[in-house]
């Protein structure tokens, strides 16, 4: 006898009927939904699935007729933007100059400081920064000469703007310097420091400067002619930030070299006797008699006592004469110099340090300050005499007298005698 609780599984097996649960990756039959569920996370590495609940965000509603609250009770910051750094390549027009047939080898064509000043539109977009790093500096000599002429010159670019390169063995010691014929044109590919120099200019001529370009006359030209030198440059510009070029004082620069003379006084624009000491070719235009003005750095001056001193300002004395001064500005050395040395190079920057006048200052009166005798003012000076039985003689002025124009009435062409009558 078969069990009815036996046969009734073997049946619905046989027939088909019972429902199976498959699993869709191998096709295996599983009792429950459980069983394929542990089924798939040990045959095929499935885990289990969990249900993720999205949490709605509640939305707060403002009530009817609540208004827009007001600006200043938002707490708001605002943060500078936009880019710290800018990158800027042109090419400039750096210099003109002669080809002289007086000049002779050993002559400085020119000693050009390079500076963001150097560059016309470098100069206008520096002023928005405050650091900058010289990529490429490319300087390209053209000159304007026949061919037949004959002579030549050396060309280099010195990377350590302090340093006194006076000689041709000196430029030529300089890594790509170039020397060349007067008819030839040439270019110098400069090579400057890897270094973050500031955009404006300080004291320290090292800190703004990544040196400065020369030309020294390696043979005298036979013929007349012209020269032009360019510059190809590309810069990296950082630190964003405006200059307040309102309160600074006027700019001062050497426009030439400067040079001490053996056996002369002052300071020239050269060695030679053509050389000149006119304070407006070695400052320009504009400066006053008893200005003083401090050096970007201290030279070394010789005296003619043969004292080697250091000079960190200069004094305008006149119109022809620029003076050393050492300790200060009012040790001013108006004596003769023993050496012909190069103290300052062109370009050079120069602060004014001219003390400002002080009010309610007295001065001591001269012959152009000291007011006219008239004829009204020497009866008076009579009658007082007078009184203290005086002679008006020793009432005016150490060294005055009752003479010349000293004594000249406004209305009258001739002068006074002691009488008071012409």
């Amino acid at each position: 006898k078969i069990c009815l609780r036996t046969f009734l599984p073997i049946f619905f097996k046989m027939t088909g009927t019972t429902k199976k649960i498959l699993c869709p990756v191998d096709g295996r039959a599983f009792k429950s939904k459980a069983a394929l569920a542990q089924h798939r996370i040990d045959a095929h590495g499935g885990a289990k699935q969990t249900p993720v609940v999205v949490k709605r965000k509640a939305v707060l509603r403002r009530p009817r007729g609540a208004g827009v609250s007001a600006p200043v009770s938002l707490p708001s910051a605002v943060h500078g933007g936009g880019s710290d750094m800018a990158r800027l390549s042109g090419v400039d027009r750096l210099y003109h100059g002669d080809i002289s047939t007086r000049a002779g080898a050993g002559v400085i064509a020119f000693d050009l400081l390079i500076t963001p000043g150097s560059f016309a539109r470098l100069k206008t977009v520096s002023a928005a920064y405050q650091r900058i790093r010289y990529l490429r500096l490319v300087f390209r000599v053209e000159t304007q000469i026949s061919t037949n002429t004959s002579g030549g010159y050396v060309v280099g670019f010195v990377r350590d703007p302090a340093d006194v390169v006076s000689n041709i063995n000196s430029l030529m010691s300089q890594q790509g310097s170039v020397a060349t014929k007067w008819w030839q044109s040439t270019a110098v590919s400069a090579t400057p420091p890897n270094r973050l120099f500031y955009t404006s200019e300080s004291a320290e001529i090292r800190e703004f400067s990544p040196g400065k370009l020369m030309m020294i006359i390696d043979g005298k030209a036979t013929q007349s002619g012209t020269y032009t030198v360019y510059a190809e440059w590309s810069v990296e510009l950082s630190g964003a930030g405006l200059e307040n070029t309102a309160q600074m004082k006027p700019s001062w620069n050497a426009i030439s070299n400067w040079y001490t003379r053996s056996t002369h006084q002052g300071l020239w624009t050269g060695k030679t006797d053509k050389a000149s000491s006119k304070i407006s070719d070695l400052i320009g235009g504009g400066v006053r008699p008893g200005m003083f003005f401090k050096l970007p750095y201290s030279v070394v001056v010789t005296q003619s006592n043969g004292h080697v001193r250091n000079a960190h300002w200069v004094k305008a004395q006149d119109d022809n004469t620029l003076l050393p001064c050492y300790e200060s500005p009012e040790d001013v050395d108006d004596g003769q110099m023993v050496i012909d040395d190069l103290l300052i190079s062109k370009g050079s920057v120069l602060d004014d340090v001219t003390p400002p006048p002080v009010q309610g200052e007295l001065k001591a009166p001269s012959s152009s300050d000291s007011p006219m005798m008239t004829a009204d003012l020497y009866k008076l000076l009579q009658v007082f005499a007078k009184g203290l039985e005086l002679s008006p003689n020793d009432l005016l002025p150490s060294g005055r007298s009752l003479s010349g124009d000293y004594l000249k009435s406004p209305e009258q062409k001739e002068p006074l005698d002691s009488t008071g009558s012409s």
